[in-house]
Parts: C-alpha cells; structure tokens; sequence
C-alpha cells in the first residue's frame, strides 16, 4: 500500500508532536521531516487562527500546489477566501478533531485532490457563500458560463461525485471530467474546489 506523505506545519513543538500522533495511527500515512516537504502530497497545517503569518507561510508553500487541511480553532468569513487562496481545501476544529477522523480525511484528500467530503464542502461554501453576499462583487467583467457548466459547478458544490453528476444531467462521466477540465482552464483556476469558489464568489450559483 503506497503511503501518503504529509508535510506538517505548527506554530509549535507540542503541536507538531501531536498531530504526527494522530496521522501516524494508521500505516497509510507517513510524516515528512521539514527538508522533505517539497514532496508532500497533503500538507497538515495546525494553528488557533488563519493569522497574517500562518496565511504567510502557506502562500510560501502554495506553489508545489500541495492540498492543505487546516485544523483551527476559529476561523472567520473573512479569512475563507484566504484560506482558498492558501489552497485549503478542508477545515477541521481543533478541539473536535480526532485521530481516525484526520487519518480518513487526509487519505481522501490525496486519492481525490481538492475533492472535500460533502459535509466539508457545504460548510466552506456556506462560509463563501457569507462572504460573497457581503462584498457584492462587480459581475461586469466575469465570463459567461455555459449551462453544462453551471451544472457541474452545482452539482459539485452539493457534494456530487462526476458520475453523480453525469447521471444527474445526463452527460458521460468522461464528459463531466471534460467539461470541469476545460473551464477550469478557461478560467485560469486551479482545481474543481477554486472553481465553485471563483462561482459562489462571483454570483454564477
């Protein structure tokens, strides 16, 4: 069974000691030493808050394009889209959080990329959703999406797997997977998870 390697990042020792803990209590994990993080496939980030400089020190890490689960113990709607842009793709309570519970969701996350479990997707949109109503953004300048492509967005923004979605709208799977590739790239996005963003953002869904 291939490992998952995971690059933790902690504002201390304690912490760091920790979650190694918990993520090495099943053998599908594996934790990186800071000289290997460029190799990571999930990155475990741990802090009280998405402060200026944790939010700092992802930005630093984001190029490698590594996932990021932040386990916090408070997060605002402000600090959402930062945490998009710090490519976290799933948030965790600190004081809720469990050994099984990181071990499932970081294995999830690499098998699946940005995908989040449903329930971990409904509740960061929900928290976009908060922050788009807040700042009324301009829709003047965002390009139009097709039909096919509002749906797919949808669909994935209610937790639909691409074959849920194919069944639902009566596409291929295939076709689901190309349509998300090919706006993704027309859109200049990262991954499906930016891309319900970049629409909750922007009032599309």
């Amino acid at each position: 069974m291939e490992q998952v390697r995971v690059d933790l990042l902690t504002s201390d020792p304690l912490s760091a000691a920790g979650i190694a803990a918990f993520a090495t209590i099943r053998p599908e994990i594996a934790v990186l030493g800071e000289h290997e993080r460029t190799k990571a496939d999930v990155r475990i980030a741990c802090c009280a808050g998405l402060t200026t400089d944790v939010a700092a020190s992802l930005r630093r890490l984001a190029s490698d394009g590594c996932p990021v689960v932040l386990i916090t113990d408070v997060i605002s709607d402000g600090d959402v889209l930062t945490a998009l842009e710090c490519r976290v793709v799933a948030i965790l309570s600190r004081t809720g959080v469990t050994a099984e519970r990181l071990v499932d969701l970081t294995v999830a996350v690499s098998r699946n990329g940005p995908a989040m479990p449903p329930g971990l997707v409904n509740d960061l949109l929900t928290q976009i959703e908060r922050v788009r109503r807040d700042v009324h953004p301009d829709n003047s300048s965002v390009p139009a999406l097709t039909r096919t492509e509002l749906d797919v967005l949808r669909l994935t923004a209610a937790g639909d797997s691409p074959h849920e979605i194919a069944g639902r709208i009566r596409i291929s799977t295939s076709a689901v997977k190309a349509v998300s590739q090919r706006m993704i790239q027309r859109l200049e996005l990262r991954n499906r998870s930016h891309a319900v963003a970049y629409a909750l953002h922007n009032g599309l869904i």
